[in-house]
């Protein structure tokens, strides 16, 4: 599955102590941008550095770069609220910051192998409480 980063701690349990407040910058514009339309360019922007020094940077201390670092929150996200909420697909693909449905279907399916629906049955499986929201 993914290697995501959740909350300002790893999946590990591991701290995410940014030794270069630009990427904790960075992190937070992303967090605060997620629905919108995101390019290196505005990550870049955001916290006064050039494109090629943010990727450096995110390299060093998140092994990513930052426009894979927001697909996986997108997608992260994205399955915790299809998993949580009711909410249909086509509005969380909105919300996640996807183009469409189908761009968010496409990419949920080649991060974990399920569709968006198969995400949402499974948690249903595995939660019985879920079935009767």
């Amino acid at each position: 599955m993914l290697a995501l980063y959740r909350g300002g701690r790893a999946t590990g349990g591991q701290d995410l102590t940014l030794s270069h407040s630009a990427v904790g910058q960075a992190l937070q514009f992303i967090y605060e941008h997620l629905s919108e339309q995101l390019t290196l360019t505005m990550i870049a922007e955001a916290v006064a550095i050039s494109p090629a020094h943010l990727i450096r940077l995110f390299q060093l201390q998140l092994h990513t770069t930052p426009m894979a670092y927001v697909w996986e929150q997108r997608i992260t996200l994205g399955i915790k609220l299809l998993e949580q909420t009711g909410l249909s697909v086509g509005m969380i693909a909105e919300q996640c910051g996807f183009q469409s449905r189908f761009h968010f279907s496409r990419r949920i399916r080649q991060a974990i192998g399920y569709t968006p629906l198969e995400v949402r049955h499974r948690s249903w499986q595995l939660d019985p409480a879920a079935q009767e929201k």
